[in-house]
């Protein structure tokens, strides 16, 4: 995965989600977290900023019709994803067990979902709700940026300068900035991480112009 990081002053950006770092246990997930804020009380820990915030982003594109391209995930508090993490491993592992969850695996019942492994609609659906549940009791914050790919390659991208010619580093782009924005208007002070799947010749362009771009968000 390609992670990217920005920052604004270190104040409190816990007011947006609920509970604060001590309402889960420590666990090996969530260590390496634990570990950096250990050693200041909770009220500090709860003002500084040190549960900095983390987004995760995936993407899916459509090959009909204006072939849109969609980056979409959930932003959520370090601490919360660490452990998120442990429950969401602990039902992947719960039986019957997969290995990851894939929406077109379990849409088509393929891979993990594969039905000449046993897998039928009814078993799908029970796993997927089990899932959905997990999300849903973190209480992620989710967002969803696209763009018509039709317009875009046919427009922009003949007269677009090197690295600007791929969807996906505007897309990138747009979630950082829309997620900056976000937290701006929502006084939300906290760093925040944003974890995108790796895409061949965009992670080097994204390197490249990052500091660059990171100048025009509200940070």
């Amino acid at each position: 995965a390609s992670r990217y990081y920005i920052s604004r002053t270190q104040t409190d950006a816990l007011t947006l989600f609920s509970g604060g770092p001590d309402a889960h246990h420590w666990s090996w997930a969530s260590g390496a977290i634990w570990a950096h804020v250990c050693g200041y009380p909770r009220g500090i820990r709860e003002r500084s900023g040190l549960a900095f915030l983390r987004a995760f982003t995936d993407d899916s594109a459509a090959q009909k019709g204006d072939r849109r391209l969609f980056l979409a995930g959930y932003l959520h508090r370090a601490d919360a994803w660490a452990a998120f993490s442990d429950d969401w491993h602990a039902e992947l592992n719960a039986l019957p067990t997969i290995e990851y969850f894939k929406a077109s695996e379990a849409n088509h019942l393929t891979g993990q979902f594969d039905y000449k492994k046993g897998w039928d609609e009814a078993q799908r659906n029970a796993k997927t709700r089990k899932l959905a549940a997990i999300i849903n009791s973190y209480q992620p914050q989710s967002f969803e940026f696209s763009i018509n790919r039709q317009i875009f390659e046919d427009e922009l991208k003949p007269v677009s300068p090197y690295g600007f010619g791929r969807p996906h580093f505007q897309m990138c782009f747009s979630v950082v900035a829309g997620i900056a924005r976000y937290a701006a208007q929502q006084g939300i002070a906290s760093p925040i991480e944003f974890i995108f799947d790796e895409q061949q010749g965009v992670d080097a362009d994204i390197a490249m112009f990052f500091s660059h771009l990171k100048k025009g968000l509200p940070i």
